[in-house]
């Protein structure tokens, strides 16, 4: 009898995620062990809510081993799978799940897809959830965190150049002005940039930025059936990319990004030229603020200028057009449970513990994170620093990609030095090499993972 509570109550844990009221502890004969991958966490940031879960499931030893290279780690669970064996459960972007869902196990029944919507935000159950041929979903992932694109400033700057507002403009035509009265040029050559973009070289975020404008300008990055990439369908998309690029492109009158402005750590690209006060915005997630903080100390340490660590502002990333039909790109980890695993229930029962509040409490404490969970957004949207995060969750959205390597793809597409090799009229070259590419992503996976699109709730 005993055991039976036990399988309610955990049902009850994996139905809630929040835990069970009444704990049972479970009478397993022999002890099982999971493992977990992750990608840069620290397992010890895990350590009270594994010492929850283990009072519940006492047979159950959990072992996380964390990768810090990303192709190693996204390599090794393929082949792993491949192979029959692997992880039981491990973290993927949320770009990753739908494309590739038939390497996972689904979560029990018991989470249903209203419990899920009610439980975490929007684009969670768009990136997480398939729709099967009986019209029902299946539940494939959870996120601890939903992280979006935003665009962190100096204040100080603002404030002295464009005192009458004191921080960027939401639309990205007034973000071209702003970085071209920020911008100072000598010969035309950069001394200070107003917006780090454009070159892939030396700037980290140019594939997000033209994934977040297709997103706001409605442009399909698939065709209807999901088989080619079509994001050049619509003409809008090669202005898109002029526009982006046109920040490093030495012809242009937007131009505002020299990779000199790396300056001494180059690798750093353009978080070193903000650290230093070279550059008066970038693009980044939540975790870029934490970044920018020990770049500064190093950068005081050796003797540079830096800015102060009050002027480092966020903002909500910005839009086509003051509407109220805002969007900003979504770009997180999210945690699912291998095909292969032997303990697919206590799989999902770990994943459902870490994904409950009490547990997320405990490890936004060790490390501030956007949360994934609607019940907890009013107490993050009081954090004076990481609000803007907060307040653009809603209106988040993502495409599903068909390989990690897309995202190389897409990046390839901003390289500044085969851009200037090309004529302004040919630059549409560039894109189709790109699609190409992209298409070869495709023929490798789709023809086994097919990406099936996900209809939000109404």
């Amino acid at each position: 009898m005993r055991k039976i509570l036990s399988y309610l109550c955990i049902t009850t844990l994996l139905f809630t995620l929040n835990g069970c009221k009444k704990q049972e502890v479970v009478v397993q004969k022999q002890p099982i062990t999971l493992t977990y991958y992750r990608l840069y966490d620290n397992a010890e940031i895990f350590n009270q809510s594994l010492n929850l879960f283990r009072s519940k499931y006492p047979y159950v030893t959990v072992k996380i081993k964390t990768f810090q290279d990303t192709n190693t780690y996204y390599n090794t669970i393929l082949r792993e799978i491949a192979e029959g064996r692997g992880p039981d459960l491990f973290s993927v972007p949320n770009h990753w799940v739908k494309s590739n869902y038939k390497l996972l196990t689904p979560a029990p029944n018991t989470l249903t897809s209203e419990k899920y919507q009610n439980t975490f935000v929007n684009v969670a159950f768009q990136d997480n959830a398939v729709l099967q041929s009986d019209n029902n979903y299946q539940i494939y992932g959870i996120p601890y965190s939903v992280d979006t694109l935003g665009l962190y400033y100096n204040s100080k700057h603002f404030e002295a150049s464009i005192p009458e507002r004191g921080k960027p403009q939401n639309t990205w035509s007034g973000l071209t002005l702003d970085s071209n009265i920020l911008t100072s040029k000598q010969q035309n050559e950069v001394k200070k940039s107003g917006l780090a973009l454009g070159d892939s070289l030396s700037t980290s975020r140019n594939a997000d930025v033209f994934l977040l404008r297709l997103l706001q300008n409605d442009i399909s990055f698939y065709d209807k059936t999901f088989q080619q990439a079509a994001f050049l369908k619509k003409s809008q998309t090669q202005n898109i990319f002029n526009e982006i690029t046109s920040f490093s492109d030495p012809a242009s009158d937007n131009l505002s990004w020299s990779e000199k402005l790396n300056s001494p750590n180059r690798k750093d690209k353009e978080l070193s030229a903000f650290a230093q006060g070279k550059s008066s915005m970038l693009f980044g997630y939540s975790h870029l603020y934490q970044d920018i903080l020990k770049k500064i100390d190093l950068y005081k340490g050796q003797g540079l200028n830096t800015i102060s660590k009050s002027d480092v502002k966020i903002t909500i990333a910005p839009q086509q057009a003051i509407s109220d039909n805002s969007v900003t790109y979504a770009n997180y980890m999210t945690e699912v449970v291998s095909r292969n695993t032997q303990h697919k229930f206590e799989s999902w029962a770990l994943i459902s513990e870490l994904a409950s509040k009490p547990s997320l409490e405990l490890l936004y404490k060790q490390k501030f994170k956007p949360t994934s969970r609607r019940d907890m957004i009013p107490t993050q949207r009081q954090n004076r620093i990481y609000k803007s995060f907060i307040d653009q969750i809603g209106f988040a959205k993502s495409l599903s990609l068909p390989s990690s390597k897309t995202y190389d793809i897409l990046n390839g597409m901003f390289d500044m030095d085969q851009i200037q090799l090309i004529q302004p009229t040919q630059r549409r070259q560039i894109l189709l090499k790109a699609i190409g590419q992209i298409n070869k992503e495709l023929q490798t996976n789709n023809t086994v993972n097919p990406i099936i699109k996900v209809e939000p709730k109404k």
